[in-house]
């Protein structure tokens, strides 16, 4: 192929179809991609960023075809490529669609000087980072992904002279350094995701956090927007543990009080968006992050799908699934709940159904609650007298499933608690001595209660063994000589006349 001559070099930043306009202006003084098709060239490949077009076109021009390459955008039916990297439709714009009016006079003073940067396609690039002033709109719609001719010089002064100034932010540097290659410290959440997954997961959140849980980014203005997702790039370039924590933040803004409300009650249209965004381009990381915090806070049950996962293992109740779990009158639940410490006393109605809680604690209850005896129950399932299980109640032998309080109604006692007692009487050695003492006789005998003999035949300081048989507390029995030594810790020696 013939090269193009005089040459005409790129532009520092300057995208590949705004190179082909100028040249196709340059050597034949018409608009558009003329030149392409002049050099048999195949327009729909260039376009689509092929390498054989591209290449082709940089050959002719006398210029390095991988650089031509690095600011070409793939075009295709659906999306779009760039940096190997696909991208929607509507995430990049036409050459000339936007521009910076004082760059484009800084090019130079003919036409074939101005050339169209290939930062300003992006839709979320708004500002020049040379001037720090709002890029200009073109007044005209493109034809796809053709280049719009830019103003002439008169029309780009007055634009420059009212340019509106704007600081850029981090966020901005950041989308300049991903388009064009530099180094950059984006965090690791960033960086495992495309540019556009990274700019719009922070338009979402930042949108979100700033305008509510309804927010439809589409109503907000690109300044609105460009704002929110700066405000929101400080928390995810941060990386996964912030973003986890904007997402409570998000969370904490609902105001539904419904217990097995769905997850778009708690994350808005953040949720809808990640929900409903597939095809050519996925919302990236943000989708497992959001799937991991709904899990963590959410009473799920088996089969229910969770952003295209399905559980297979309950992990967390709210308070509307443990009181059908516990078949126990939310009222009663919340008091039992609260007494246990699972549930803080304070909470309001809203904050109360919005709590959840782990399966493993909360199962063990419901099965505690399930199998429950009642202290009336104790004397048969123990052995012993009502007074004596009253006593092991009050030293705290035995514990009840809830502790008595206000509201908490008739105590009872968890079969493992019961279970747990009788397998330490069947530890206890088995004797029959002549001199031994039951239980009744010993409290009579030392002044001590039940409770208080066999929290020391536990630890160990008082001397005593069962009857053979069942393992019953009415089969203990206590040694008279431990028993001349408790009267004496506890009544002092005999005082004589």
């Amino acid at each position: 192929m013939r090269p193009l001559t005089p040459d005409l070099g790129l532009g520092d930043g300057e995208s590949a179809t705004s190179y082909a306009a100028r040249l196709t202006q340059f050597h034949t003084g018409q608009t558009g991609l003329r030149v392409v098709q002049d050099l048999a060239i195949d327009l729909g490949a260039f376009l689509k960023g092929e390498a054989h077009a591209v290449e082709a076109l940089a050959h002719a021009a006398g210029i390095s075809p991988t650089e031509l390459r690095s600011c070409s955008i793939a075009r295709f039916s659906r999306h779009r490529e760039f940096n190997g990297e696909r991208l929607a439709r509507d995430f990049v714009r036409p050459d000339g669609a936007r521009f910076c009016a004082s760059c484009l006079l800084e090019d130079g003073d003919r036409s074939t000087d101005r050339y169209a940067r290939l930062l300003w396609r992006f839709r979320p690039v708004r500002l020049c980072l040379r001037h720090g002033a709002v890029l200009s709109a073109a007044e005209t719609n493109a034809i796809g992904d053709r280049p719009l001719p830019f103003p002439g010089t008169p029309e780009l002064e007055r634009l420059a002279s009212r340019a509106i100034s704007a600081d850029p932010t981090p966020m901005d540097r950041w989308i300049a350094d991903r388009v064009l290659r530099q180094p950059m410290d984006q965090g690791t959440f960033l960086a495992r995701q495309t540019l556009e997954q990274g700019v719009k997961v922070c338009e979402m959140l930042g949108a979100t956090l700033d305008h509510g849980l309804d927010v439809t980014i589409s109503r907000l203005s690109e300044a609105q927007l460009a704002d929110s997702a700066a405000e929101a790039f400080e928390i995810v370039r941060q990386g996964d543990e912030a973003v986890m924590e904007a997402l409570t933040a998000v969370r904490a803004m609902s105001v539904s009080n419904a217990g097995q409300a769905k997850f778009r009650a708690f994350y808005g249209n953040l949720y809808e968006w990640v929900r409903a965004t597939g095809g050519d381009v996925g919302p990236g990381p943000i989708r497992d992050l959001l799937r991991d915090h709904i899990k963590a806070r959410t009473a799920l049950g088996l089969g229910d799908t969770v952003l295209g996962e399905e559980i297979s293992e309950r992990t967390m109740h709210s308070a509307y699934t443990l009181s059908r779990a516990t078949r126990l009158h939310p009222k009663r639940l919340r008091k039992i709940l609260v007494r246990l410490g699972i549930a803080p006393e304070n909470c309001d109605d809203l904050d109360y159904n919005l709590l959840v809680f782990p399966v493993g604690e909360t199962e063990q209850l419901c099965l505690d609650l399930h199998e429950a005896v009642p202290l009336s129950g104790l004397p048969g399932d123990l052995g012993c007298s009502r007074a004596q299980a009253e006593s092991l109640c009050r030293s705290g032998f035995i514990n009840p499933v809830v502790p008595p309080g206000e509201g908490i109604g008739r105590i009872d006692y968890a079969r493992r608690e019961i279970t747990r007692v009788l397998s330490w009487l069947e530890g206890l050695p088995v004797w029959a001595p002549a001199d031994g003492v039951d239980l009744t006789r010993a409290a009579k005998m030392t002044s001590l209660s039940t409770g208080d003999l066999l929290a020391g035949i536990r630890d160990g300081t008082i001397g005593a063994g069962r009857m053979p048989g069942a393992p019953w507390i009415s089969a203990i029995r206590i040694r008279k000589s431990d028993i001349r030594r408790l009267q004496l810790e506890t009544r002092g020696p005999p005082v004589s006349a």
